[in-house]
């Protein structure tokens, strides 16, 4: 049998881009549904069979699209499932490393803050040092050229 009511659905259903709010779940159902209803409205209407065995069809095919929704709906789910048992495990496993790190960090850290402080203390001795050399080198400078003023008087 052709089924001449399913052609404006698919087109509604492919016009939308992917991923668009365009095609929004309350449209598909609805449009779902009104395909359905004319499909199972053209089933009643044949004439040329008895009315019982328009109900089993109808109810045969209601039967064949509940299995196909039920079978994606099932490969639909071990995907997620799977998604989600690899997304635990790593996410388990990177918690696990950091665990592992902290301490090893704190130690790193703690040695830092320690070098620091030695270096910042090295540092301030060195400026000190180096200010009593210039005072000196000024002292030797100083006595260098009253001795050359002195020699060449």
């Amino acid at each position: 049998m052709r089924c001449p009511s399913l052609l404006p659905f698919l087109l509604v259903a492919s016009s939308a881009p992917y991923g668009s709010a365009a095609l929004s779940l309350e449209t598909f159902a609805s449009s779902r549904q009104k395909v359905l209803e004319e499909l199972w409205s053209a089933s009643l209407e044949d004439s040329s069979s008895r009315p019982l065995r328009r109900v089993v069809s109808l109810l045969q095919k209601m039967q064949a699209d509940l299995e196909a929704e039920a079978d994606k709906e099932s490969e639909m789910y071990e995907k997620n499932a799977c998604w989600c048992k690899q997304n635990i495990e790593d996410k388990t496993q990177a918690i696990e490393d950091a665990n592992t790190q902290e301490p090893q960090l704190q130690n790193t850290i703690e040695t830092t803050v320690a070098l620091d402080a030695k270096y910042k203390v090295s540092v301030q001795r060195l400026k000190e040092e180096v200010a009593t050399l210039e005072v000196s080198l000024n002292e030797a400078t100083e006595a260098r050229e009253k001795d050359k003023r002195e020699n060449e008087a």
